[in-house]
């Protein structure tokens, strides 16, 4: 399972309830979206006004699209960015 603190993103292992960091430091990370098939995690920066990616493992974040408006609450940000 993936959550958003806002400023991280984090995986949670819902049998053991381990947690590890997919993403930190973020701005405002909201409407996070993964795509299984490509392994990349997606999230909008509302602050930033930015989609970010990055792996389903973790590592660099990658700007995706930046806008100068960005109205973002849907999970199919995945779909969009391709």
């Amino acid at each position: 399972m993936l959550v958003s603190n806002t400023t991280n993103i984090l995986s949670i292992d819902i049998n053991n309830g381990a947690v590890s960091s997919i993403a930190s430091g973020l701005t405002r990370a909201v409407a996070i979206d993964i795509d299984f098939q490509a392994g990349h995690v997606y999230w909008s920066d509302v602050v930033e006004r930015k989609i970010k990616r990055t792996s389903i493992s973790g590592g660099n974040s990658v700007t995706v699209i930046q806008v100068k408006t960005l109205v973002f609450a849907s999970i199919h940000l995945a779909r969009y960015c391709k």
